[in-house]
């Protein structure tokens, strides 16, 4: 399938490099989501969110509110009231997933696939609201972030949209030349967003009016993250940037060999960056030095975003694996192989669980201090 994609792309001269770059980068989501069997329709690689002491996570077409307590237990699903699915009907589905579902204040928001941005009543399981109410914008690859009483998310029709997280109505929304893959991030009224279109974007939160933009070699897969006053994000042209986040002033890179697809994660001083050329490297946050003598080195590319539990990093990996780091000095704490096919969705942890929803579409609970797995579910 990929080579005869490629091979069509050949044929159409006029597509600029960019342009290029970017479908080469759809090809990479579509090869990605291909099962076994030769679908090649979307799938979804959805993260685990814990809330509420519920786990919720998105699977073929509906929400699933899992008990961990009932889940340790084997306990056939839906185990009791507080276990539920939504739609509750089998005949209506949501779209694919492929960011993480938000808590905020007992409602979950998420985009879909198809277009629609939703909000769901936790308690109720009622549709709070849709966006838009008819129709569809373009196909919603990345998380949504709230900041006050507005939510923000990309889309595929290259614009990011800043909506009221009560009523789903439009506030603003702000166009880029390309998709939006990555997830905003808000900071000191500033909302940060990256495109395939190479720039990193610094919008007003409250009007959507552009403060500045970075053009970086490569599109923007990642989610950047503030610290500091200063803005880290990574690309697809194999480089990490720190910016400052006030002017978008290039302060320094890092390069690798391979994109920078995860979020980073910062703590310390320290940032924590992952790259598809299969290693996570720590860096210096204020001059992008290496701190660790060498970096630690998964057995595939991590394109999942890791999280950080205690000063173990969980990283998860697309040969299937979970490796523990330690933040110290990058060395292998534990390593945990569930033969579960690539690992896509971003790690969430939550009072010392690691929550990891795997290709083979069951969903690891993971102790993050020995790395044992404490309980899985297969989705359905």
């Amino acid at each position: 399938m990929v080579y005869r994609t490629l091979k069509r792309a050949k044929l159409l001269p006029s597509i600029s490099l960019r342009r290029s770059a970017t479908l080469l980068l759809l090809l990479v989501v579509l090869t990605l989501t291909a099962s076994c069997t030769g679908d090649t329709s979307p799938q979804g690689w959805p993260s685990a969110t814990a809330a509420s002491g519920k786990i919720f996570v998105a699977s073929k077409g509906s929400i699933l509110a899992l008990d961990p307590v009932s889940r340790s237990q084997d306990i056939p699903f839906p185990a009791s009231t507080s276990e539920w699915v939504f739609p509750e009907s089998s005949n209506t589905k949501i779209g694919p997933v492929y960011g993480s579902i938000i808590e905020d204040s007992g409602v979950l928001y998420f985009g879909t696939y198809d277009g629609k941005v939703h909000a769901i009543d936790a308690g109720s399981r009622q549709r709070k609201w849709d966006y838009p109410p008819e129709g569809a914008i373009g196909p919603v690859a990345g998380s949504p972030t709230i900041a006050g009483d507005t939510l923000f998310i990309g889309s595929s029709d290259n614009s990011l949209y800043a909506l009221n997280k009560n009523d789903g109505t439009q506030r603003w929304r702000f166009r880029t030349e390309n998709k939006i893959w990555s997830q905003p991030t808000v900071s000191n009224g500033t909302v940060y967003v990256g495109s395939l279109d190479h720039r990193i974007y610094a919008l007003d939160a409250n009007t959507g009016q552009l403060s500045w933009s970075f053009e970086a070699g490569g599109a923007v897969l990642s989610t950047p993250v503030v610290e500091n006053n200063m803005l880290y994000v990574g690309t697809a042209d194999s480089k990490f940037y720190a910016l400052d986040a006030k002017t978008g002033t290039e302060k320094w890179t890092f390069s690798a060999n391979g994109w920078f697809w995860a979020k980073p994660v910062i703590t310390d001083g320290t940032v924590y960056a992952a790259s598809m050329d299969h290693n996570l490297y720590a860096l210096d946050a204020g001059s992008g030095q290496m701190k660790w003598q060498s970096p630690f080195t998964a057995g595939a590319s991590i394109s999942a975003s890791p999280a950080l539990s205690g000063d173990t990093l969980i990283v998860a990996a697309q040969d299937g694996k979970i490796y523990g780091v330690n933040t110290v000095d990058g060395s292998l704490r534990w390593v945990h192989t569930p033969n579960s096919g690539k690992i896509l969705a971003a790690v969430h942890i939550y009072d010392g669980v690691a929550y990891i929803n795997a290709e083979n579409k069951r969903l690891y609970a993971i102790d993050t201090r020995a790395g044992n797995v404490l309980w899985s579910y297969k989705l359905s």
